[in-house]
């Protein structure tokens, strides 16, 4: 009995078996049909491209490691001698607020005693000597003339020494003394007062002679007064 049975079930699954592959030829009859019959009616199939999306590649930037090594810089050696150079001295120059005064003019030793009255002019004639200018205004013709100078070069301030001789070469006292300043319009305070005494005898007019000297520049001038005899 128990035999039978194992045969019995054998045969029930070999018969699902063949059921069931049968089916499934059918079954893929059906689907082939199908797949034809489209295929039949459809006379063009637009294939659209398949765009594959890459997933993006994230790169991470690597950073360098700082280099160790240091650099030594190139020496050069210049063997070109430094050039010369020339150093120019500059000229002092010598500022003067005020101008220097004039040279003092070369003249001749200032006379000790009375010059010789023949190398002497007279009044109303002018004496030039040492760059200064004299001319008296007149000569003692009479008593109470007073005789003037009018000059030229002499400096206003400057100190002036006057020397005056007689005809027999004594000294003469001046009215203003031997010594006074020049005016400061360059004149000269000097004058002489002819007086009775002073006039000789009866006879040719005698000379008195003066002399006029600048210390401070060693100029000098001389000139000559005639005084007439009494009448």
């Amino acid at each position: 009995m128990f035999l039978i049975l194992l045969i019995v079930l054998g045969l029930g699954v070999i018969a699902i078996l063949i059921t069931d592959g049968d089916e499934s030829v059918q079954s893929i009859d059906s689907r082939s049909a199908q797949i034809g019959g489209s295929t039949s009616t459809t006379t063009s199939t637009t294939v659209r491209p398949t765009t594959t999306t890459r997933p993006a590649v994230t790169t991470t930037p690597t950073t360098a490691a700082p280099s160790t090594t240091t650099s030594q810089p190139s020496r050069q050696v210049n063997n070109t001698p430094p050039a010369q150079h020339s150093v120019e001295q500059a000229t002092p120059v010598v500022v003067s607020a005020d101008p220097p005064p004039p040279a003092a003019p070369q003249c001749d030793p200032v006379p000790t005693s009375r010059p010789n009255p023949d190398t002497v002019r007279s009044g109303g004639l002018t004496s030039t000597h040492c760059d200064l200018t004299v001319t008296p205004t007149s000569d003692c013709y009479e008593a109470g003339v007073i005789v003037r100078l009018n000059v030229h070069g002499f400096q206003p301030g400057q100190q002036y020494d006057a020397t005056a001789w007689y005809p027999n070469g004594t000294h003469y006292t001046l009215d203003l003394g031997n010594t006074a300043t020049v005016n400061a319009d360059g004149s000269l305070p000097w004058k002489w007062t002819c007086e009775t005494k002073d006039q000789p005898p009866p006879g040719p007019a005698v000379p008195y002679v003066v002399l006029l000297v600048v210390p401070s520049t060693n100029q000098w001038i001389t000139f000559k007064v005639m005084v007439a005899p009494a009448p």
